[in-house]
């Protein structure tokens, strides 16, 4: 699970927070450091870039502040609608400036994919 987790972009120390709150959520950053034995200071540089990424969201109003991981599914579907909204803004400023596609020739694929 770690090596899928990190090819969604999220570094080692992330991966253990991140499935620390699956764990337990409503922890607070010094129970995820406790729990995965990193430093306090780390651990909260990791739960802030997870929630930058949309993967945690926090509960500022309690004391201290907890945290809790998005379901995967939660979390993948959020990606999934940001990457479509990307997607059409990036093709209605390229609207313009597209030139006619390309016919005929030999091109190397890279992928099966492609």
């Amino acid at each position: 699970m770690r090596p899928l987790l990190g090819s969604l972009g999220f570094s080692g120390l992330e991966v253990d927070t991140y499935l620390a709150l699956i764990e337990q959520p409503n922890a607070s950053g010094y129970q995820v450091a406790q729990k995965i034995g990193k430093l306090v200071g780390s651990t909260y540089k990791a739960l802030d870039s997870l929630r930058a990424k949309g993967a945690v969201v926090a509960n500022e109003t309690a004391r201290p502040t907890t945290f809790v991981a998005l379901s995967i599914s939660e979390y993948m579907d959020a990606r999934r609608r940001d990457l479509e909204d990307l997607q059409v803004r990036i093709e209605r400023e390229m609207e313009d400036m597209a030139a006619q596609p390309a016919h005929g020739g030999i091109f190397e694929l890279d992928s099966i994919a492609q």
